[in-house]
């Protein structure tokens, strides 16, 4: 059985030919602590989305197939809605889709959505994390903490090199995977967006070709240009990351 469902049926009778299939029916007996299991058993998901259906053209019980929503309620970051991107992400796009979409389509949405929205939070986490590191570390530095012998070049007690780049190369990986992903998401839509972060000749020919029915998108999409060529070019790609310690 598919671990991302559950079958639910409701109260109902079944026949005496479906009854006799689990044996005679005997009177109640007091409780007795016993564990039970069943077999596994090996279902393609589509054979078990038909099972509702035949559990009700078997007997006069209904059965429904519940799908839960595919994101985890958990808290990802110690910050709220007063943050214009934690504001877009989760009083925008996902209460949008909530409001709009019937439930097969928003799971089939979220399932699409999900490619983008997880390295975004990724990327906002890791950003956060890159401010803290660099605050933290001026503050250090400026109070002398960890500031061994004063020169030219300070002698320290502590570095950020390791932890900073860490961060900036997550940062990065992040930045490309939205790239990747956010055209697989727009195809939900029927909208082609495969050449945002394309060469020149393609991304001309795709507003082109969006232009008339899209053109919020493609003016959009020529306003985030500049930044789509900076994380995916490569500069980026080669970049060392070897700068001198702060």
């Amino acid at each position: 059985m598919p671990s991302s469902c559950r079958l639910r049926a409701g109260a109902g009778q079944l026949t005496s030919s479906q009854l006799s299939l689990y044996g005679p029916i005997k009177a109640p007996q007091p409780p007795i602590l016993t564990i039970q299991s069943s077999p596994f058993l090996k279902v393609t998901r589509p054979e078990f989305e038909k099972w509702p259906a035949t559990i009700e053209r078997q007997s006069d019980m209904t059965a429904t197939l519940e799908i839960p929503f595919p994101f985890e309620a958990r808290q990802v970051e110690m910050e709220g809605t007063a943050e214009p991107f934690i504001a877009r992400v989760f009083l925008g796009l996902i209460d949008m889709a909530a409001s709009i979409f019937s439930q097969p389509d928003k799971v089939a949405f979220d399932e699409r959505f999900m490619g983008t929205l997880n390295p975004a939070l990724e990327l906002r986490k890791a950003l956060v994390s890159i401010r803290k590191l660099v605050s933290s570390h001026k503050e250090d530095l400026q109070k002398g903490t960890i500031v061994r012998k004063a020169q030219a070049d300070p002698l320290l007690s502590e570095r950020i090199d390791n932890p900073l780049r860490s961060y900036t190369i997550h940062f990065l990986e992040m930045a490309d995977a939205i790239i990747k992903n956010l055209p697989l998401t727009m195809k939900f839509f029927a909208i082609n967006i495969d050449y945002m972060a394309d060469r020149e000749e393609r991304f001309a020919k795709g507003c082109e070709r969006n232009e008339a029915k899209h053109p919020e998108l493609v003016a959009y999409l020529r306003k985030l240009r500049p930044s789509l060529l900076d994380m995916n070019g490569a500069k980026l790609r080669e970049f060392s990351l070897r700068q001198k310690p702060l």
